[in-house]
């Protein structure tokens, strides 16, 4: 018999060993040019490290009982969500973290204005899904697209706008340590 929690209590979660997001991913041609992006700035900086699994993420989730009741209750919040395609353009390679050290950091790209849909666009994703009690408080959100972990890594610079038209989100599963994710849920982008 489940034991009956106070007024003042937060259910227990089961924990997840493998976490949910929400997020963007490029299209074919923009994931052609971030490869060969990347592909110049490892030539040109000496990189060695590995291309990660390109996504710009928009909202992570709070685990529910279950997994699958995670993933049920967030595939119905997304197909409520109802949003117009937008267009994404990334224009600055950038450094997240401190300073350096033995810890590698992360490469990412970022925009300036052509990030402004996607902004508004998780704000709208993230309010739903806190009316769920599904994620947290949306927080400060800096819009990128992860490339690589390394160190030294480059100073951060302008490149040429990679750009695409966001047309769906996914949901995806990121198998730790694995360097991969797997795509649970895909909800097409139509206002």
């Amino acid at each position: 018999m489940p034991q009956q929690l106070s007024l003042f209590e937060e259910p227990k979660h089961e924990s997840q060993d493998y976490p949910l997001f929400f997020a963007l991913l490029p299209d074919e041609e923009a994931t052609l040019q971030i490869a060969q992006l990347v592909e110049r700035f490892r030539q040109s900086h000496g990189l060695t490290g590995a291309l990660r699994p390109l996504h710009v993420t928009l909202c992570d989730l709070v685990p529910r009982e279950t997994p699958q009741r995670t993933i049920e209750v967030a595939s119905k919040v997304a197909a409520s969500v109802a949003a117009a395609p937008f267009r994404v353009a990334l224009n600055r390679m950038t450094r997240f973290g401190g300073k350096g050290g033995k810890d590698k950091r992360p490469l990412v790209l970022a925009g300036d204005d052509g990030v402004a849909g996607l902004g508004q666009f998780r704000q709208r994703l993230c309010m739903q899904l806190r009316l769920a009690d599904l994620t947290k408080r949306p927080g400060s959100f800096t819009p990128h697209l992860t490339l690589l972990y390394d160190d030294p890594l480059p100073p951060d610079q302008d490149v040429p706008p990679i750009a695409w038209t966001a047309q769906d989100f996914v949901l995806v599963r990121s198998l730790v340590g694995q360097s991969k994710h797997e795509v649970l849920g895909r909800w097409p982008l139509s206002a």
